[in-house]
């Protein structure tokens, strides 16, 4: 039996930094709270790569949250988070249905004696559009977060 120690590090922190809206000009010291989790399978160097990539995975969600939230002036988006979310939805519409299409149209034009590809092409289609689904609510899990996550400062508290 082989046993796999995983070393896994969440990190949660306020993290301040500034905002600033491209469309109406408002500026504003910013806290973010973000969150970020690292995992390491390594034995000998875990605990400090599960720390490195609980660092990265926190910065990640910080500018993650910064692009999400909106303008409190005018209420806008970066732009950046416009474009993400574009890219995100077309992608999640089109290649799970390109994959599970693909693979539900090669498992029905299978030979009848080969049932057990044609049910391994479905369970595969099947796994493409729940997996798709699972990043599409992630995704929106991290918009509904980023109005709470961002709380804007006073300028004179900076």
């Amino acid at each position: 039996m082989v046993y796999v120690r995983v070393q896994t590090t969440t990190v949660t922190a306020g993290v301040q930094r500034f905002f600033m809206c491209k469309k109406c000009g408002f500026d504003s010291p910013v806290v973010v709270e973000a969150r970020g989790q690292g995992q390491s399978l390594s034995d000998f160097q875990g605990r400090p790569l599960a720390d490195q990539r609980a660092k990265l995975a926190l910065e990640q969600d910080t500018q993650c949250m910064l692009d999400m939230v909106p303008c409190p002036q005018c209420g806008a988006r970066k732009n950046v988070a416009t474009h993400h979310r574009r890219a995100l939805v077309l992608s999640l519409l089109t290649v799970p249905l390109i994959i599970g299409g693909s693979l539900l149209l090669a498992a029905l034009l299978m030979p009848a004696r080969s049932i057990s590809l044609q049910i391994g092409l479905c369970v595969w289609a099947g796994f493409s559009l729940v997996a798709g689904g699972a990043m599409y609510l992630r995704h929106f899990a991290d918009r509904r977060r980023a109005p709470d996550a961002v709380q804007f400062l006073p300028l004179e508290k900076a």
